[in-house]
């Protein structure tokens, strides 16, 4: 994909239409997307406190939904301190070292000549450009005149 340009673009009446409508169309749905992701997370909440709250794993409305909840700990290891730990009680295999690059001593060596950026050149990947859409509402205020 080309670079893209960041310039004023003149559309044709047509075409400004259909993008403006399109446009329009996709921030009422992100707006309504937004509004039903904080309703949808309040009322799941409503019902995992009214589970927790009553001892409740599973439950069938009346009107056939199947609600379930269940807990998955949260679990994390200090790495930090484990590596004291096997280095003091001599599990050092369990070690691993990994080779890593200093970007910030290859810049220094390319700024002191110790180093060429071309050298690089063979090294860097070029990967397709990931696009992502933003919209937002233009915060024009409105002219009144007279």
């Amino acid at each position: 994909m080309n670079q893209m340009i960041d310039e004023k673009i003149i559309l044709e009446d047509d075409q400004e239409s259909y993008l403006d409508g399109l446009t329009s169309d996709y921030f009422e749905a992100l707006e309504k997307k937004k509004s039903y992701e904080r309703v949808c997370k309040a009322l799941g909440d409503s019902i995992k406190d009214f589970f927790s709250e009553n001892e409740m794993a599973k439950y069938e409305t009346k009107n056939g939904f199947n609600l379930s909840v269940s807990k998955t700990p949260n679990i994390s290891v200090d790495e930090d301190s484990l590596v004291v730990f096997l280095k003091k009680t001599g599990r050092t295999q369990a070690i691993k070292t990994v080779e890593k690059v200093d970007f910030d001593e290859i810049e220094t060596m390319i700024r002191t000549g110790i180093m060429q950026a071309s050298e690089l050149n063979e090294f860097k990947e070029i990967k397709e450009p990931t696009i992502r859409l933003n919209c937002s509402k233009s915060k024009k205020k409105d002219v009144i005149l007279g």
